[in-house]
């Protein structure tokens, strides 16, 4: 039987396998997520501060709606959350973003009538994505880390980083990618860059930067409340936005069994459970793999593990609705792209520094996919397109060309 058209707002659905609402439809994740999650059977409605989103338009969602911004207004958004919820009878609401996240988490007796929450309590989240902690974290769980300070209130960032090596990167406490991130290559510099950091994110640390051309390598993993791992892929960036460090803008999986297992030995040691995203990068002072951060999401590289056969939304998904999930293998040599706009702005500050990448105009290839198109999902392009409205002129979706 076919299914009538059923986006809107408001509107009801025939059954399928559940209904997962999906958050944050601006995000490329949340795009990825929405087609995997319909693939394995699921109708999925999905929504976003603004209708110009990609996961908005696409024809893999059976229903979209827009809510008011979580950040800005919470309370506001959480009606309208659950209003969602309960008019279209949900199975799993899946929030894509760390705010939107620690949101609906902080209502969570309140959202888990409507639906289930396949992730940890908020104080867990809030843990992990603090740097700080999670430099004494990594000690504890064995995982090698650069060497982090803090500066105690009142305390000089130049005495307390008295014991690094130079270059460091003073760094948020909790950011994601290279969002408020900044360099210093000399101590007469510190205190100045450390200032205007500290100035928008209080208390932030001083860490050693490791040297540049080490290679990235990304660990996503789904352990359940027993530390049972149901979801683990590893990928290394071909490329990444900004180029300093940020976001990959081309992917490439494998298979990295070192630091596959201490990601989960630091997951593990920090009572985790749910899917989280693990960064490593090679120090070329001795070949080894530091660890960077760890997300408490879902990471912004979803597209690559679905299409390299590892859906950890429908894994998610499938287990908090009760069924039996088992880590699926995955082949080598899959590739993805965020070809617009992260891809072309990586060629263009790359360019600017004198480096010409031919292959940004590589197009082809069967181990080559793009997160903005594919699935024949031609309307969720039309939907990116019309998002560079709101990219530019909203400060909250600005932030996601760092991420």
């Amino acid at each position: 039987m076919t299914l009538p058209d059923t986006r809107g707002y408001g509107e009801e659905m025939g059954a399928a396998r559940g209904r997962v609402l999906v958050t944050d439809g601006m995000q490329r994740k949340a795009l990825a997520a929405v087609r995997g999650l319909h693939r394995a059977g699921f109708e999925v409605i999905v929504g976003e501060s603004t209708r110009f989103a990609p996961a908005l338009f696409s024809r893999r969602a059976h229903a979209w709606f827009v809510y008011p911004p979580p950040r800005e207004s919470p309370e506001a958004f959480l009606r309208v959350l659950e209003g969602a919820l309960r008019r279209h009878r949900c199975d799993v609401l899946l929030p894509m973003e760390e705010e939107t996240l620690l949101v609906v988490l902080g209502a969570r007796e309140r959202l888990e009538r409507w639906a289930r929450l396949p992730f940890p309590d908020r104080s867990l989240i809030e843990r992990l994505r603090d740097k700080g902690n999670l430099a004494g974290l990594a000690l504890f769980a064995g995982v090698p880390v650069p060497r982090t300070v803090s500066v105690p209130a009142g305390g000089d960032p130049v005495q307390a980083a008295a014991a690094l090596r130079f270059p460091v990167v003073v760094k948020p406490r909790v950011s994601t990618g290279a969002y408020g991130l900044r360099y210093v290559d000399r101590p007469e510099n510190l205190a100045g860059v450390w200032a205007s950091v500290h100035a928008r994110f209080p208390g932030p640390l001083i860490q050693e930067r490791l040297p540049a051309g080490g290679e990235a390598r990304c660990v996503t993993l789904f352990l359940d409340p027993e530390g049972v791992v149901r979801g683990a892929f590893a990928h290394r960036r071909l490329r990444e936005y900004p180029v300093t460090g940020g976001a990959g803008t081309w992917r490439e999986s494998l298979h990295a069994p070192a630091e596959t297992a201490a990601a989960v030995r630091l997951l593990r040691a920090a009572g985790w459970w749910g899917v989280a995203h693990v960064e490593f990068k090679r120090d070329l002072r001795d070949g080894r793999f530091r660890l960077l951060e760890v997300n408490p999401r879902f990471a912004g590289s979803l597209h690559l593990a679905i299409e390299s056969g590892v859906d950890f939304a429908s894994l998610l998904v499938r287990w908090s609705l009760g069924e039996a999930v088992e880590a699926p293998g995955y082949p080598e040599g899959i590739q993805a792209r965020w070809l617009l706009p992260g891809d072309l702005l990586a060629f263009l500050a790359r360019l600017r520094q004198g480096r010409f990448d031919l292959d940004f105009f590589r197009w082809g290839g069967w181990r080559l996919r793009f997160d903005d198109w594919g699935d024949g999902d031609w309307f969720a392009v039309v939907g990116a397109a019309l998002a560079a409205g709101p990219m530019v002129t909203r400060h909250e979706f600005r932030r996601l060309l760092w991420r």
